[in-house]
């Protein structure tokens, strides 16, 4: 009825290419050294090198068996988002519902410290990391800690902060801790 048509020339065509997604993981401590078990900072960097988000983040690491989450264990998820779950004392982490837009990296940190002198060395195995987009990490990611012989002093307040002007009360911890033989 009385309007203009259109027609292409040609048809329309496009073409179309999937990719595969991919994560990667990287595992670090600082310090490298401890003396008499105090607490290193371990970072789990995860990074996603494609343009497409990533989510459902999850995996558990099982550190060796001397290797434990410190106390305090401050766990910190950074941009990450999701919950770091752990208990004080035992030598393993769970990360789950994590998220990771496009083109990013965040890291997940948690204090560990070790109850036996010597190196060891925490990996998170390929494929250990998973997603709800199906993808996993090809490559393990490891990082060694050394603790040597001496002693150390850690403190810590429970709870960390109170409101100001309110008679309320903080509990101070100090923990000396001596891991030399003689």
């Amino acid at each position: 009825p009385g309007g203009l048509r259109v027609h292409p020339a040609a048809p329309a065509t496009a073409n179309l290419t999937i990719g595969n997604l991919h994560i990667n993981v990287n595992k670090a401590f600082n310090p490298l050294l401890v003396y008499g078990g105090s607490a290193s900072t371990m970072s789990i960097k995860l990074s996603n090198p494609d343009n497409a988000p990533l989510t459902g983040i999850e995996f558990t690491d099982t550190m060796p068996t001397d290797m434990v989450i410190a106390n305090p264990p401050n766990f910190n998820t950074g941009t990450c988002g999701g919950t770091l779950s752990g208990v004080v004392g035992s030598n393993s982490i769970t990360f789950s519902d994590g998220s990771l837009p496009a083109a990013t990296t965040c890291t997940i940190t948690l204090s560990v410290t070790m109850l036996t002198n010597g190196n060891l060395t925490n990996t998170i195995p390929a494929g250990a990391v998973t997603t709800f987009n199906g993808v996993s990490n090809t490559q393990p990611a490891q990082a060694s800690l050394t603790n040597l012989p001496g002693a150390s002093v850690s403190k810590y307040f429970s709870p960390s902060t109170i409101p100001a002007g309110l008679d309320q009360h903080s509990l101070l911890t100090i923990t000396i801790q001596n891991t030399s033989t003689t």
